[in-house]
């Protein structure tokens, strides 16, 4: 979770080294106990109600996005006879705007498309960076890991809007300028305050409140509370103005044109290791998306850094299971814990890999391993057996196969 950190001379979102962990898990209202009603986990007994999003028909596409605005912000791309990555990125540029808690400019991003005439997929990587001065002595000079998180080096080297140009340029059909004017619009005359943004707020209250910017935007200057849900959200100029050059100047004035000097000084101001060398020399990369077959289908799946190959494994090991789970009604206690069992295997690979991890992929991807891990699997306690698949790992890429284990 990550909220923007909104300039004066331009725009910034908080995308932390360590992505994957929320604030939330290292904030003193964690350790308080204090929590929002709204993250509360749903009673498993009861059945939850029924969605509160309305129920569309469509006849030709369907678009999901986090925001009803962005929405209908693709599907308006598509009928102006943009391709279906150009209404994926109008859509990914209003999220920027309105889901900012989540993503925005100055994160990183994954992108897996599929072209149906070529029968392959593809994969644009582009992902944030740690800046190439930061080194591990950086980290000493802080009390505690919520400290870090909340200090400038704590911010990665953005790549978002590259991996955005990549697919444009690639794949896309309308002018850079169609995707972002309707999301300018939408800066301009604002929005209204949603839930789960709302519920982001109360998580980062201190951080949001000690933004000048950010405060301005979602804090009632009278009560200093946050603006109760269904409110008006007014975005400051500044980010507005940054969106307004961008679509003009196109994604590349954020690393190389008019809008590097004024990001670099603004990550100067708060502390940032980023310099204008890793600005610079950021690039996204384009890929062939990893294919892993599961019965009669093949899954186009998005190579390291993304988990592609994970997912592809713990499919596997739940097909094993498939019988099972279809003669049940329900998930019973049995076959819960064969879905955690299927996760943990999976996920303690994710950590042995790297950008470049060829070879861990391969292992991980082939269908002999998904069935020696079933044999691993416990169906009495979910306990560590991470040793036992490390003696996998080890065989299959001492001896080019899985087999024989």
């Amino acid at each position: 979770m990550h909220f923007q950190l909104i300039f004066n001379r331009t725009v910034l979102s908080l995308a932390l080294v360590c992505v994957l962990i929320a604030i939330y898990a290292y904030s003193p209202a964690a350790k308080s106990g204090k929590r929002n009603a709204g993250r509360t986990p749903p009673d498993p007994e009861e059945p939850l109600p029924a969605s509160s999003s309305p129920l569309h028909r469509f006849k030709s596409a369907g678009i999901a996005t986090d925001n009803d605005a962005c929405s209908r912000i693709a599907s308006e791309t598509l009928k102006l006879g943009g391709s279906v990555v150009d209404a994926a990125l109008a859509a990914l540029l209003c999220n920027g705007l309105i889901g900012m808690q989540s993503m925005g400019l100055g994160g990183g991003m994954i992108m897996n498309i599929y072209m149906h005439n070529e029968r392959r997929a593809y994969t644009i990587l582009s992902r944030e960076m740690a800046p190439r001065s930061l080194h591990a002595d950086n980290f000493t000079v802080f009390a505690s890991e919520q400290q870090l998180k909340q200090s400038g080096l704590s911010i990665a080297v953005p790549t978002e809007l590259l991996g955005y140009a990549l697919a444009h340029e690639r794949f896309g059909k309308l002018p850079w300028l169609e995707l972002v004017r309707p999301t300018l619009s939408l800066c301009h005359s604002g929005y209204s305050l949603y839930k789960h943004q709302y519920d982001a707020l109360i998580l980062n209250a201190d951080m949001i409140k000690s933004d000048t910017l950010l405060r301005q935007m979602f804090v009632d200057p009278v009560t200093y509370n946050f603006w109760p849900i269904g409110s008006h959200i007014q975005p400051p100029k500044q980010l507005c103005d940054t969106y307004e050059h961008m679509s003009i100047a196109g994604p590349g004035s954020f690393y190389k044109g008019s809008l590097l000097a004024r990001l670099y000084a603004d990550l100067h101001d708060i502390g940032s290791g980023i310099t204008k060398a890793d600005l610079t020399y950021a690039q996204a990369e384009l890929k062939d998306s990893i294919v892993v077959p599961l019965d009669e289908y093949d899954l186009h799946l998005t190579p390291p850094p993304g988990s592609g190959h994970i997912l592809g494994l713990i499919l596997n090991i739940l097909h094993t299971y498939r019988a099972d789970f279809a003669a049940g009604s329900d998930l019973d206690a049995l076959a819960i814990h064969r879905i955690i069992e299927a996760l943990k295997f999976g996920f303690v690979q994710r950590w042995q890999l790297d950008d470049k991890a060829d070879k861990v992929v391969s292992f991980v991807s082939v269908d002999s391993m998904s069935k020696n891990v079933v044999n691993n699997v416990n169906l009495v306690t979910t306990a560590d057996q991470a040793n036992k698949l490390k003696v996998c790992r080890q065989h299959c890429q001492t001896n080019g196969s899985c087999e024989n284990l």
